[in-house]
């Protein structure tokens, strides 16, 4: 699965110009979906995104600075679909890998629905889970707005995850998660009749919530994270 997803993206980034998008965080914690994969010691993210017409190839890493090692990388094909004026489907496949960690690899098939940019719904089935269709399953529905605020345009977001998946052994919804950043733009470019920011610095904090009085996976973090559009 791992060598036929690789071929994919790269016939799929290779069929015109693709438009590069690399994001670099520093995070003082790991979540994902509402579990802490870092014990709450600060990471360093890093996201690059080749997006050609309506196909994207996005490979993820994350390096934990207290082992001083990466212990995630994931690939992920990802074709958008638009319906209509106000909603978008995103169909995607993506291969996730824990090196340095006791974590097996995954092949996970996802869904995700967005409606006016706004709401999202995003189904997401895990391939190798041998025990039925339901263990594997995540689902997390979020919204996220933007606002103007005495010049600024910050972003908040918040989701809300029902997981019966590898990182966890209960089913239901397991927690909340939001967060709130602020966008500045370094250094822009003409796009036409706008200008778009190609260098954008973000600071933002996050707060998971459990739903879970067994899962002490409550946390208030937050980070830096440095976006570059080539």
């Amino acid at each position: 699965m791992k060598k036929t997803l690789l071929a994919l993206a790269l016939a799929a980034a290779s069929c015109a110009t693709p438009q590069f998008t690399n994001q670099t965080a520093l995070s003082s914690a790991y979540m994902l979906r509402g579990q802490d994969l870092s014990g709450g010691k600060p990471v360093v993210q890093d996201t690059l995104v080749a997006t050609s017409g309506p196909v994207s190839v996005i490979a993820f890493g994350n390096y934990n600075t207290q082992s001083r090692r990466t212990d995630e990388a994931d690939l992920t094909l990802n074709y958008d679909v638009t319906v209509g004026d106000r909603l978008r489907l995103s169909p995607n496949l993506a291969y996730l890998t824990f090196p340095n960690t006791p974590l097996h690899h995954r092949t996970e098939l996802a869904v995700k629905a967005t409606l006016d940019e706004t709401y999202s719904l995003n189904i997401v089935q895990d391939l190798d889970n041998k025990e039925g269709f339901r263990r594997g399953t995540y689902v997390e529905a979020g919204a996220k707005k933007q606002f103007d605020f005495l010049g600024l345009h910050p972003v908040a977001d918040i989701a809300a995850g029902w997981e019966n998946h590898f990182l966890s052994n209960q089913t239901g919804f397991r927690h909340l998660d939001g967060g709130i950043g602020v966008p500045f733009s370094l250094l822009e470019r003409k796009v036409g009749d706008k200008m778009e920011s190609i260098i954008t610095l973000t600071p933002g904090i996050r707060r998971t919530f459990s739903l879970n009085d067994k899962a002490a996976n409550d946390q208030l973090y937050g980070g830096l994270t440095l976006e570059i559009k080539f």
